[in-house]
């Protein structure tokens, strides 16, 4: 290479590229005079620091030479360039392989000690719980084992008594009347979402055995996965998005949070604890959000490297058939009852920030963003918005500074989960329909504002939050439910069809004493429900606006407005303003009336069904479980 350099470059060239050569050749026998002396005196430390410092410069020196060979500055700069493209799409794609995460992950504070207790030889199993005692609130509790192990013929997990010391010793002692157990208590832990599931899920505990941890070897294997997360999936949990993130991955995920041991490769073993539901079934309602077939789809891939299995399938894989035999964990986290949105005020934020360090999201700082984004999502089926395009123009136009995308899901979205937590992470503002699509947006940056549809409750008379028990606990977000009014679903394509009947056949209309007439019906709004929505969403433009600086983005909505207040009725336009005024400049007072009129006879049409209703309608006041379908 200093031969082309030299030949490129001309005699003066190669003389300099010489010079540079014996420089740096002097300054490395410099240095090495320097190490011997630094040998001699035993500073090992300065010895490496020199060696380093030496090589550094060298590798300088090479690289400049490398330069002055080039025929073209500019080339060579691109090369460059092309080159660290490369190399940061590397570590992208290696960043999700790597672990343990970059400092800071809070989710993660204790997985240094616990990996260093992993590598003693265990003689005996030891456990520690969080929350209330089986006496007191048994659902409550969440536990942590370790060294257990699954035995493959009883499918119950085993857990080793130190019999060196006390051959007979209790594991613990009733909190009632202070007597010993020999066994733990039937209900230790609940395997599933107490507050919906109480009365239908047993509780779960490993069974006591006193003998010494047993020996690995042909049939007593280490799992290839040092933890194991333990759970019950409802088939009810498994219907959408929204219940399968935040009824089964989150509170997976919270177990781990919890004693700060978070990590992908835990394995994931599904508890058959739960009553009325059948094995078939919840198979084949896990490929829907689970198990999918293609990874990228999985909200669990998410969080976690592998498929969620059942217990005799994973000792099968490991074992390599259904003979005796165990299959032994690290560490067993079992109770995961009150660890979803709606049962513990637990943080919501390191979820979020768990995924985006496992999919490397890389998020441009606050103050750093080129304009604000606002998106809108659509789907198909029920509780769309069917004016959603002519929305996201109204928005564009009053706002032109800003990027405002209308992204269609449909029923089986194309993006892939970590696309669409990307878009979300993008997204400033989010106007969502409710139900199970409205969830993504757990995953927007902190600061983010969310406007969320509400339906009207024919039974209750009133506009009503449908995930309210999903969102209570998400502290980085500010989260607006947008009311709606009867006036909002006039002029729909899918009413009456679309309305649930008492005693009706369909399968949805089951929902009507709980969640009534129109909660799966699409919105359209008018004059009045426009202004509502603009109203929401220059709140949260002018919060963004506040937050980073950039009044900007705002300048056009004011000139817009002191165009309207001048070209309002009364001069000045302030009682115009007073009354709220419409999308348009002069609304016709006329076509308010009209509007008020219709709500007032939806209302009288809907005004017996509370009564109608009866006990069921009046139950539902005081219990959400309608409120968590699809």
């Amino acid at each position: 290479m200093l031969a082309d350099s030299a030949a490129s470059m001309g005699i003066a060239g190669a003389a300099q590229a010489r010079a540079s050569v014996a420089a740096a050749a002097e300054w490395a026998g410099a240095a090495g005079g320097a190490w011997a002396a630094a040998a001699a005196a035993g500073s090992e430390r300065r010895v490496a620091r020199l060696l380093q410092d030496q090589t550094e410069v060298l590798y300088a020196e090479q690289q400049e030479l490398d330069w002055q060979g080039q025929t073209s500055r500019r080339h060579s700069s691109n090369r460059r360039q092309a080159a660290r493209t490369q190399q940061r799409q590397r570590q992208q794609q290696e960043q999700q392989r790597e672990w343990p995460p970059r400092p800071g992950l809070r989710s993660t504070w204790g997985i240094e000690e616990e990996e260093s207790f992993w590598r003693v030889q265990p003689r005996y199993s030891t456990h520690t719980c969080i929350g209330p005692k089986p006496e007191d609130r048994w659902q409550a509790a969440t536990c942590k084992f370790d060294n257990l192990c699954l035995n493959a013929s009883t499918l119950e997990f085993e857990y080793y008594v130190n019999t060196d010391l006390y051959p007979d010793m209790p594991v613990a002692y009733d909190q009632l009347a202070a007597q010993p157990q020999h066994q733990f208590s039937e209900h230790l832990v609940s395997a599933v979402m107490w507050m919906q599931d109480k009365n239908k899920t047993a509780g779960w505990r490993p069974i006591v055995k006193r003998q010494p941890f047993p020996e690995m070897g042909e049939r007593v294997r280490w799992a290839p996965a040092p933890q194991a997360l333990l759970q019950a999936f409802p088939q009810r949990f498994l219907v959408n998005f929204g219940h399968a993130m935040f009824d089964l991955a989150v509170p997976l995920f919270e177990a781990q949070h919890l004693f700060g041991i978070y990590r992908p490769d835990a394995q994931v073993l599904v508890l058959n604890q739960t009553l009325n539901d059948r094995w078939e079934e919840v198979a084949y309602y896990m490929e829907r959000m689970v198990n999918t077939r293609d990874p990228a789809r999985s909200v669990f891939r998410l969080s976690w490297d592998s498929d969620a299995l059942w217990l005799r399938e994973y000792s099968r894989k490991i074992l390599g058939d259904d003979r005796d035999g165990l299959v032994c964990f690290r560490t067993v986290l079992a109770g995961v009852g009150n660890l979803t949105r709606r049962g513990r005020a637990t943080d919501a934020l390191p979820y979020r920030a768990a995924v985006a360090e496992r999919l490397g999201l890389e998020e441009v700082p606050v103050g750093q963003e080129e304009r604000p984004v606002i998106t809108m999502l659509d789907k198909d089926g029920r509780r769309i918005i069917e004016n959603s395009e002519e929305i996201r123009g109204l928005l564009q136009r009053r706002y032109p500074a800003a990027k405002v995308q209308l992204v269609d899901f449909g029923k089986h979205p194309d993006l892939t989960m970590a696309e669409q937590v990307q878009l979300m992470s993008e997204s400033n503002i989010l106007i969502s329909p409710c139900g199970g699509l409205a969830t993504v947006l757990a995953f927007m940056r902190p600061g983010s504002t969310a406007i969320v549809m509400n339906f009207w409750h024919t039974h209750m008379n009133r506009s009503v939050m449908m995930e309210q028990q999903f969102y209570d606990n998400l502290e980085y977000l500010d989260l607006q439910y947008f009311p709606v009014s009867l006036g909002d679903y006039e002029g729909t394509t899918d009413r009456p069809e679309c309305e649930l009947v008492a005693n009706g056949t369909r399968r949805h209309d089951s929902r009507y004493p709980q969640s009534g007439a129109l909660v799966n019906c699409n919105l359209r709004f008018g004059d009045e429900g426009m202004q509502r929505m603009l109203h929401y969403v220059d709140q949260a433009m002018m919060r963004w606006a506040a937050r980073q600086g950039r009044w900007d983005v705002i300048r056009p909505l004011q000139q817009q407005r002191a165009a309207e207040l001048a070209t309002a009725p009364g001069g000045a336009g302030a009682a115009g303003a007073a009354e709220g005024g419409s999308v348009q400049a002069g609304p016709a007072a006329g076509a308010a009336a009209e509007a008020a009129a219709e709500q007032s006879r939806q209302r009288q049409r809907y005004g017996n069904v509370l009564r109608q209703g009866g006990e069921g309608a009046a139950a539902a006041a005081g219990d959400d479980s309608w409120q968590a379908d699809e």
